[in-house]
């Protein structure tokens, strides 16, 4: 782990002004001497701050939903926490269908298994981002915590988008009842509070939305409805998702 170099100025600031109490120099002295050790761990945690942002940034548009489910940046705690203790954040078909979107060879289940997922032979299906899919699953499966909300999330951070000020992009997650879309909601904050990184780009969050400006500057804001594609608003839409 990078230890933060503002904690290594402020340690070093620490044992100078007790180097200089314990020699006993006047207290005008001390003082000028700590608020100017303070000021550079203040620069120090500035650059460092500059340097995690652009290390942000660089983890947006080329992040693949593989790599933002299993990264401890991203959605490996929050998915963690519904995995059972030893078994891996991905099965092979759940893995085989990541892949399937990302648009990655599938290289995790045989062709029997793939003839049951995707309808057709391995290999058959074409290595190409999806833009639409559908996933059917049995109750308490995790389409909508391990799935749904995760690729909406990673929608909000990744997909590429060119706005002006004051323009903002949305991420909407439909359900048939309010209650089913607020429980996908709070899965999705759930997700971003327990991200290292997406928890410092929140601007907003409510039972309804959550706002997340992008190290690039962009504003998404991860919403729920009931009205279906009809619940968006005017705006650019980098993910819907309707649930159940």
């Amino acid at each position: 782990m990078v230890k933060d170099p503002s904690a290594t100025a402020i340690e070093i600031a620490l044992s100078a002004f007790r180097a200089r109490r314990a020699a006993k120099e006047p207290v005008v002295e001390e003082q000028s001497h700590a608020q100017a050790e303070i000021d550079v761990a203040k620069v120090a945690l500035d650059k460092f701050r500059e340097a995690r942002e652009y290390r942000d940034q660089s983890k947006t548009t080329r992040l693949t939903l593989k790599q933002f489910i299993l990264s401890e940046d991203f959605a490996a705690p929050w998915l963690r926490g519904t995995t059972p203790p030893g078994a891996p954040l991905l099965t092979p078909v759940a893995e085989a269908i990541v892949d399937a979107i990302d648009g990655t060879p599938i290289t995790t289940i045989d062709n029997a298994t793939h003839q049951r997922i995707f309808g057709c032979p391995l290999g058959k299906l074409p290595v190409r981002k999806a833009k639409e899919y559908v996933l059917s699953g049995g109750g308490r499966s995790g389409k909508t915590s391990r799935f749904l909300i995760v690729v909406a999330v990673w929608c909000a951070w990744t997909v590429p988008l060119r706005l002006v000020e004051g323009q903002d992009a949305y991420a909407l997650i439909s359900a048939p009842t309010n209650k089913l879309s607020l429980r996908a909601k709070g899965y999705a904050s759930g997700l971003i509070r327990m991200s290292p990184v997406l928890r410092r780009y929140v601007t907003a969050d409510n039972t309804e939305s959550t706002k997340i400006r992008r190290p690039d500057g962009i504003t998404v804001s991860i919403e729920i409805t009931t009205k279906g594609p009809l619940g968006g608003r005017a705006g650019t839409s980098v993910f819907y998702g309707a649930d159940e």
